[in-house]
């Protein structure tokens, strides 16, 4: 019994391990093949129109999206369309998603509460959570979009 016990454990390490290494395999962002990311592609130049901050808060993060006043439409488009995949998912059979996305749907499952605020030229989400452990996720996850976003306006500047 202490044997099975042991192989059923060494299995599921392994099996963690190997979700985990796939996870850091994935790109951060791929508008290539992520279900998500490659709505905003498929609106042409809307990502040229686009900048996103991510500022830590007590409790979580404050993400704001600007957009240029002449592309909220393409934006609406965008958005449209991610909540057309996001309900149509299936638990069971996940499609591709990066890193960045996956963590948002991890943040919906740990039940990080997201508020949107849209003005006139930036839509502002307010990612928070009560457990101090969610809330350094959270934070790092902004950090690291920051940074990743940095990397990619880099290499088309």
């Amino acid at each position: 019994m202490r044997t099975l016990l042991s192989l059923a454990l060494i299995i599921l390490v392994a099996s963690a391990a190997m979700i985990v290494a796939q996870d850091a395999e994935k790109p951060w962002m791929d508008p290539v093949n992520c279900v998500f990311c490659k709505e905003v592609d498929a609106q042409p130049g809307l990502k040229d129109h686009m900048r996103h901050e991510y500022h830590p808060i007590h409790n979580g993060l404050v993400s704001i999206s600007y957009i240029d006043k002449d592309w909220w439409d393409e934006f609406a488009a965008a958005q449209a369309a991610m909540q057309k995949v996001a309900g149509n998912m299936n638990p069971t059979n996940l499609p591709p998603m990066c890193q960045h996305c996956t963590k948002i749907g991890e943040f919906y499952m740990k039940g990080v509460k997201m508020e949107d605020i849209r003005s006139a030229e930036a839509v502002v989400v307010v990612y928070s959570h009560t457990d101090p452990t969610v809330v350094k996720e959270i934070q790092a996850w902004g950090a690291r979009t920051t940074e990743e976003l940095k990397k990619m306006n880099a290499k088309t500047n």
